[in-house]
């Protein structure tokens, strides 16, 4: 029996990005923001000391766990060969579905409150990631998902648990990528990755909490390239999240030949 899932997407992660051109008046914005996500007493900020240094600062935004996290840091840009210091605030949503209520509740609720501040004070702020996830309550191992709009040069891993040299598809146990990049450089410079995982036992290990049941993860993040390049809309989102599909085998057996029949014909390419 093959089934073919139907994608719907959801938003799981959200990356928000505020600009400037004078360090002094990002701090001070930073310090209003602060102080108004404190006022709202949903969680505390911590300052991270560990991964802060003089380059760039982390706040964690933590509830029972990590909720959000904002850094602050700069990158330079050349103009007329000068050398120009930006400065910017990244506010970074961390999984707002983790299926542990209270969790994903605060977390949304914090998401749905920064916004609204930054669109009150008018302060102009871009979406440098997005990521978009589709959860199923099947196990992995009867599950496939394939990209089926290739349009781009990009390579894709050969289904399966191990790539062409015999090697696991990624490290992490439990998780694969549906592309293939030969570097990190490469990776870096995509619009978009997709990946399959075990959403139960990926918060087992991360956050030691057992949803209870079987769920497991198609995840598309949208990188940073993407919105420069496209139109930001759900639409445009969920388009996205089509040129994957996901299908369900209730036989292994039918599963391995759909594989073995898949990489014969695709190669790879």
């Amino acid at each position: 029996m093959i089934k073919n899932i139907n994608i719907d997407g959801n938003v799981d992660s959200i990356k928000l990005r505020i600009n400037f051109i004078d360090k002094d008046y990002r701090d001070k914005i930073l310090d209003e923001l602060l102080d108004f996500i404190i006022s709202k007493k949903l969680v505390h900020v911590h300052y991270d000391k560990e991964s802060t240094n003089e380059y760039c600062q982390i706040r964690k935004l933590k509830s029972s766990s990590t909720l959000a996290s904002i850094v602050t840091s700069t990158y330079c840009t050349v103009n007329d060969f000068q050398n120009i210091n930006n400065y910017y605030i990244s506010i970074s949503f961390h999984g707002l579905i983790r299926y542990q209520k209270n969790v994903d509740d605060r977390s949304k609720l914090l998401l749905q409150y920064i916004a609204a501040y930054l669109n009150t004070k008018k302060i102009p702020f871009i979406i440098t990631q997005f990521d978009i996830c589709t959860d199923i309550k099947y196990s992995l191992e009867n599950l496939v998902a394939v990209c089926v709009n290739r349009k781009s040069r990009k390579k894709y891993h050969p289904l399966g648990t191990y790539d062409d040299n015999g090697n696991k598809i990624q490290k992490n146990v439990g998780t694969y990528e549906v592309e293939k990049f030969e570097s990190k450089e490469k990776r870096n410079n995509v619009m978009k990755l997709a990946y399959l995982y075990n959403k139960r036992k990926k918060e087992i290990m991360k956050a030691n909490y057992d949803i209870g049941y079987e769920v497991s993860r198609l995840e598309m993040k949208l990188q940073s390239r993407f919105f420069l390049d496209k139109e930001i809309s759900v639409r445009t989102f969920l388009q996205e999240l089509k040129d994957y599909k996901l299908f369900y085998f209730k036989d292994i057996a039918q599963k391995d030949e759909f594989i073995q029949r898949y990489n014969k014909i695709n190669n790879n390419k």
